[in-house]
């Protein structure tokens, strides 16, 4: 969500009060936010406090749980319309149920990152070997 709106953790945590190493701890889920961090986070995020909630479901017992979260590193250097560009395209490829459609799309970004205008050099077909060389 942070990421989505393009705040750096060291901003977020300058809004709820607490220092950079506290976001961390509580994106990490070391550390839990209490509600009225929450509620703090939420209007600083432009979200529904629901939102921080989303991702739960109950387990067998009962318990809400959360669903595993992919932790993808964007780099501090990135720039902040790069860091949307990145958050958009995993979410969308998420979207995709089909597996094979998903391979699809896999074998394209690898080719298109490979070609030489787009800054990566491929030593071999990156559709059958599956790798790129470079970018």
């Amino acid at each position: 969500m942070r990421q989505s709106r393009g705040l750096t953790q060291a901003e977020l945590g300058q809004g709820l009060g607490v220092s950079l190493q506290q976001v961390q701890k509580y994106e990490s889920g070391r550390n839990r936010m209490a509600a009225s961090t929450v509620y703090r986070a939420a209007r600083i995020l432009g979200v529904e406090v629901a939102a921080f909630y989303a991702d739960l479901h109950r387990d067998d017992g009962g318990e809400a749980v959360a669903r595993p979260v992919m932790v993808i590193p964007l780099g501090d250097g990135s720039a902040p319309a790069r860091k949307a560009e990145l958050i958009e395209l995993v979410g969308a490829y998420q979207g995709i149920t089909d597996t094979s459609l998903r391979a699809s799309v896999r074998r394209i970004v690898r080719r298109l990152s490979c070609d030489p205008g787009g800054g990566g050099s491929c030593e071999s077909d990156p559709l059958e070997e599956g790798r790129c060389d470079g970018a």
